[in-house]
């Protein structure tokens, strides 16, 4: 089983790099080990170069790091202009032995932060930089209830779920020794490289107690920054790796809070100054209104003046750092995450420090310039912002069913698409939670859902045992989520194709929750439609048609009318109806279900672009191309401004769809539109799927040919030529390679035509293959355009050769090859033995292959005039005449032409006729 993992390593600890440019750098382990010590940095963030070229071109293919450019003064002169006004840099420093000289030049740059002789008095600016830098993000994510279905939450709704959901988690997992080991080993693995913080780990692991949680979280060391790059990358398994921590500093937190704001009412107005990303400025901005969640805990004071220290009065906007303070109101009533005064515990002693819980929530009230140079924003804590993060989980928990409140975070993850991120958060609440939790059966059942997506099939059905057997040893057999595994293992069954022990498991949950006279509605759904979905693809349509007739009863006696879960069974009930050929409701329900998914799905949503490729695809059934084309457009257009990856499944089959109906009706525009659409997809898979590329390319440059337009026709021939050449030369990869190369003959590149045929035919191993006849009769075909007849002969009398070990199956190569052979003899005075091969194919084909049978009797017809046996001519022109019009591809010109050269024939009898006569009477 192949799956992409979301590993424990090392973080990035830093989002930027320094790279030192100087011609005379002194590359020394030593002196680049103390510069990283100065610092207080991990080594791999410093890059040196000592050629200035190397090093434009590597800041210029780094679009989107974040750069610290230190360069000497005399590549500085050169190297500035060329990379001061790159968005990846953020401060540039001379470093140099004439200050007066360099400071001249470098005032026109304005990320130009200073010109240094001294190496101490640049590392002590570098580092000061960085710092300012490294606190210009704040974790946040941004919450509200605006949408009806939680596929459509969009990403920042989903981190603010995540985020919430996570620190429930954390708190709930056992602090054990092995846990603190764990986390020692994580942060020794990001600083392996840095003496001075293995130090303080070490001292940290000999002398940390819970109660000192809060100072060891406000000192300038290793575990401050370790936990914010943490909450940054959203690594599940590296956020875990510090529970044992977290839960001591939340629980520290939330003790001084009861002491000291515990029975209090009123408000409490805190401030925090610092640096803020644009980005994140602009989101705040946006968000006017919303909720904020602050993923991280956050440093406060009670005192504006000294949150205004820490703004930076604008100094760093040239780099898209903005200088803002938060103005934070927090009623003492709220009691949802809590918040303290820390003067007596935190590492740095200033007074009035407050320090607030991370995943704290706040509605953004207002953003605006405080100054010329510093933005204010005010953030609220109010019984209605608690009221709102209430209704906001609610609605989560309203569309996820029961789950136990551990498991929250993984159900939303898989409900968004994220399975692999699910799958790692499962299992790891498996390595930490205790061995008899009672919420174990449900985790194993979880996970088995996830695999079963994913198409693992039996991982899937092994979980889905595990969870079995761990309801049997808890809860018994009288619970629903018994019934549950049985509904999610019937699944199984039908997807490997066995539908009676799918219907038998279904059958089992159906009694289950039966007999426990359950209310879950949804479950008696899921149930339903399992149970419809296995008759059906049995070809029991009644049976399936009357189990999801019961499952839309269901929804609709506890769903809103207006809903997905309705809208996928009127689709379910409308193709079934479609395969039973009853039209009229299997349109009306597909019409129904639209009609839904209108209402209550943003116009991007995937479901109604799969719904009207649906429409479109039973109208291209019943041959109705003007109503399919309409509704296959709107699947695409829908498509295309959906979310889903630029090569998902339902992109493609809608794609192929629009192309289908296109190539049918020959609507060129239409057709080369889509088919770039198609080449793009099949491209942007990983790895590309190199055939379809080929396929689909190929018939692009056949088009833009037929259109005209050569250069583009040659452009997308060679896409093809490049991509098949690429593939193993399998069956269908050889006859895709032989179409391009016809193609490119086709369009008059006869000499790639030919090094390709020649190629194909070295590589083939049976030289007496079909595939080598076909390649023998198109290097024949080749030779006989440039008029190098002895080839096209020899080429052809080969492919003929290998036709005649399967005389009976192909007959029409064998008559066609001896057709081209007779038409080259004659050419070259040779006509008995191309009448012979002419008569011979005129015996091999089958009476009704009236198109071939019609152009061979013209070509023997032809050869008899060159020997001037009209007589022969003249009964051959007649046939190929008569055959002509019985074909179907034959046009009313070549039936002239015939008719023309029968006149010419008998008017050649006629004066033969007439000139016998004259001379008997002479």
């Amino acid at each position: 089983m192949k799956e992409s993992e979301e590993k424990s390593s090392a973080l990035q600890i830093e989002d930027f790099i320094i790279i030192w440019l100087d011609a005379t750098i002194n590359n020394d382990h030593h002196v680049l080990f103390k510069r990283q010590f100065s610092l207080d940095i991990s080594s791999n963030c410093i890059h040196t170069f000592v050629d200035q070229y190397e090093c434009v071109e590597y800041i210029r293919r780094n679009e989107n790091e974040h750069i610290f450019l230190v360069v000497s003064g005399s590549l500085g002169e050169n190297i500035v202009p060329l990379v001061h006004n790159l968005s990846q840099i953020c401060k540039i420093y001379i470093f140099c032995a004439d200050k007066a000289r360099h400071a001249l030049w470098s005032k026109a740059f304005i990320k130009v932060h200073g010109v240094f002789i001294n190496e101490s008095s640049l590392m002590t600016y570098l580092k000061s930089d960085i710092k300012i830098y490294a606190n210009a993000t704040v974790p946040i994510s941004i919450g509200y209830v605006n949408e009806r279905s939680l596929q459509d939450i969009n990403e920042e709704q989903v981190n603010f779920l995540w985020f919430q959901l996570l620190i429930g988690v954390i708190y709930r997992l056992p602090q054990t020794l092995g846990a603190k080991s764990e986390m020692i080993e994580e942060c020794r693995e990001n600083y392996v490289d840095n003496p001075f913080q293995l130090r303080m780990i070490d001292e940290f692991y000999e002398k940390y107690t819970a109660d000192s949680a809060i100072h060891w979280y406000t000192k300038d060391c290793f575990l401050y920054r370790l936990l914010n790059s943490a909450f940054r990358t959203q690594n599940i398994d590296i956020i875990f790796n510090y529970h044992y921590f977290l839960t001591d500093l939340f629980k520290q937190l939330t003790a001084l809070h009861q002491d000291q704001f515990g029975d209090k009412t009123g408000k409490l107005k805190v401030y925090r100054g610092q640096y803020l990303k644009l980005q994140e400025l602009e989101k705040l901005k946006n968000n006017i209104g919303h909720l904020v969640s602050i993923n991280t805990f956050l440093s406060t004071s009670t005192q504006c003046c000294v949150a205004a220290e820490f703004s930076g009065n604008g100094e760093h906007q040239s780099k898209g750092i903005e200088s803002v303070i938060f103005e934070i109101d927090i009623d003492h009533a709220v009691q949802r995450r809590p918040f303290a005064r820390i003067d007596k515990f935190s590492a740095n002693k200033d007074e009035n420090e407050i320090l607030i819980a991370m995943g704290s929530v706040f509605r953004i009230e207002e953003v605006e310039l405080f100054t010329d140079y510093i933005w204010s924003i005010k953030l609220v804590l109010s019984s209605e912002v608690k009221e709102e993060v209430e209704n906001l989980f609610s609605y989560f928990t309203q569309h996820i069913g029961k789950q136990p409140s551990i498991l929250e975070l993984g159900v939303l993850l898989s409900k968004i698409g994220d399975f692999e991120r699910a799958k790692r958060f499962y299992q790891r609440l498996l390595v930490e939670l205790p061995s008899d939790d009672i919420d174990l059966g449900v985790l194993y059942n979880n996970l088995g859902e996830i695999y079963r997506q994913q198409g693992y099939l039996n991982e899937a059905m092994e979980y889905y045992k595990k969870a079995i057997q761990e309801f049997t040893e808890t809860v018994g057999f009288r619970d629903e989520w018994f019934a549950v595994v049985h509904s999610n293992m019937a699944m199984i069954f039908e997807a490997r194709g066995e539908f009676e022990r799918a219907i038998t498991y279904y059958r089992c949950a159906l009694l289950i929750i039966q007999h426990i006279d359950s209310d879950d509605a949804e479950l008696f759904s899921t149930v339903y439609h399992g149970m419809a979905t296995s008759f059906q693809k049995q070809g029991k349509l009644m049976a399936a048609l009357h189990f999801y007739q019961k499952a839309l009863k269901v929804e609709n006696q506890v769903l809103p009318t207006a809903h997905p879960s309705i809208a996928t069974t009127y689709t379910n009930i409308g193709q079934l109806h479609f395969t039973m050929k009853n039209m009229a409701p299997a349109f009306d329900c597909m019409h129904k279900a639209l009609t839904i998914l209108l209402d209550v799905l943003p116009k991007n949503h995937p479901q109604l672009a799969i719904t009207y490729g649906c429409i479109g695809g039973m109208y291209f059934s019943l041959g109705q191309d003007l109503e399919a084309i309409d509704h296959c457009l709107k699947a695409e257009a829908t498509i295309d401004q959906s979310t889903l990856a630029s090569d998902h499944k339902i992109r493609e089959d809608i794609y192929l769809s629009v192309c289908a109906l296109a190539n049918r009706n020959k609507w060129n525009d239409i057709s080369i539109r889509i088919n770039h659409k198609i080449v793009e997809l099949f491209n942007a898979r990983t790895p590309p799927d190199l055939y379809w590329v080929a396929f689909y390319g190929n018939n692009l440059g056949k088009m833009y040919f037929d259109k005209g337009n050569r250069d583009l026709a040659v452009k997308y021939h060679n896409l093809a030529l490049d991509s098949i050449q690429q593939l193993p030369r399998t069956e269908i990869n050889k006859r895709l390679y032989a179409s391009i190369v016809d193609a490119f003959q086709y369009i008059g590149y006869f000499d790639i035509s030919r090094e390709h045929f020649t190629l194909l035919l070295q590589e083939e191993i049976d030289g007496k293959s079909s595939f080598a006849a076909n390649l023998h009769n198109k290097l024949g075909v080749l030779y006989d355009s440039k008029r190098q007849d002895l080839l096209a002969i020899q080429h052809y009398t080969a492919a003929l050769q290998c036709y005649m070990n399967w005389p009976d199956t192909h007959r029409n190569e064998i008559a066609i090859t001896r057709h081209n052979i007779a038409v080259i003899q004659r050419d070259l005075g040779d006509y008995e033995q191309a009448c012979l091969h002419l008569r011979e194919s005129l015996s091999i084909l089958s009476e009704d292959e009236y198109d071939l049978r019609s152009q061979f009797c013209s070509a023997l017809a032809e050869t008899y005039t060159k020997i001037e046996n009209w007589a022969c001519a003249r009964e051959y022109f007649q046939q190929a005449i008569m055959l002509a019009t019985q074909a179907k591809c034959s046009t009313n010109s070549v039936i002239a032409t015939y008719k023309t050269k029968l006149e010419n024939v008998i008017s050649m009898m006629d004066n033969i006729t007439i000139g016998n006569s004259i001379q008997r009477q002479t």
